[in-house]
């Protein structure tokens, strides 16, 4: 089974590709892959360990070879080349009158290629600005759409936690994150506070609704009436870390209760009976006692 990498390129990029050639790589190795047309620059982040093949579209491309310390140089230089081609795209794009934001340039290490990567609220007609990058920059140009959350996958930041953005981290790509999350979780939806830098809901919230939703399935709903073994109250919420329910009492006190502690109010468990064979009759005794019956009800 061919042996796979995770490497990361220019703009947080990562995708697998396939030692094919059998390189000894470790994690930090600078390597130079195949881009298909050409070759590009990057980094190995950590070696796939599973028996089946890593979850991407398409066959993976291969790692041509270990980057040299002369490529390595060569590299450094590419991102003050980058830096010059975002302004020079934007002013461009700004005097033909594209509603769009120019948000990164990615360009490919042997030059062939240059992405240009934007965001807008729609779709947007670039062929003019294609065409002057392209005599200008006289390589292949692209142009990507991508999502604010990608942008802001790409720019990084740090969050409101102080640390590196999710949607930075290792299988945080696809990830959906909805109100529901907020909801499940008990949070106010004050979307000042629930909104990352990209202006969508926090990856985060996707974290614990798991253990909040098994958590919540061990107790009745909130608001619900409950006996508890000092009496009956009004269920307010659940502490989903100690697995306990806090119960308001009609006192107005309140009380913590385990699962095994607390009950819907009214609920009462049926009784279990014990069945018990019935002894068997003989058939001439069931038919004499048939037609004693009968005979009763024909005496007037």
């Amino acid at each position: 089974m061919a042996d796979y990498f995770l490497v990361e390129f220019n703009g947080h990029r990562r995708e697998y590709y396939s030692n094919a050639f059998h390189h000894r790589l470790k994690r930090g190795d600078s390597v130079i892959t195949d881009a298909d047309p050409g070759e590009d620059f990057g980094w190995i982040l950590h070696h796939w360990d599973f028996e089946k093949n890593p979850p991407q579209k398409g066959a993976a491309k291969a790692i041509l070879r270990s980057a040299t310390s002369e490529e390595a140089d060569t590299y450094k230089k590419i991102r003050p080349r980058q830096l010059t081609a975002k302004s020079q795209a934007r002013v461009i794009a700004k005097r033909l009158g594209l509603k769009m934001k120019l948000t990164d340039v990615d360009i490919q290490f042997d030059g062939k290629r240059i992405v240009f990567y934007y965001t807008a609220d729609g779709r947007v007609d670039f062929r003019a600005l294609v065409k002057e990058l392209a005599s200008t920059f006289r390589t292949w140009i692209e142009m990507r759409q991508i999502s604010p959350r990608e942008e802001t996958r790409r720019i990084g930041d740090c969050g409101l936690c102080g640390g590196e953005v999710c949607c930075r981290k290792a299988g945080m790509k696809n990830i959906q994150v909805g109100t529901q999350d907020a909801r499940d979780q008990d949070l106010q939806l004050n979307l000042s506070k629930l909104t990352g830098l990209c202006g969508k809901l926090r990856c985060c919230l996707n974290f614990e609704r798991g253990s909040y939703l098994t958590a919540k399935k061990l107790f009745p709903g909130r608001g619900t009436k409950v006996d508890t073994p000092v009496g009956r109250g009004v269920l307010e919420r659940v502490d989903v870390f100690r697995e306990e329910a806090i119960v308001r009492m009609a006192d107005g006190s309140t009380i913590r209760v385990g699962p095994d502690q607390v009950n819907r109010a009214g609920a009462v468990k049926a009784p279990q009976v014990e069945s018990k064979e019935e002894p068997t009759r003989d058939e001439s005794a069931v038919e004499e006692s048939a037609v004693e019956s009968s005979t009763v009800e024909d005496t007037p």
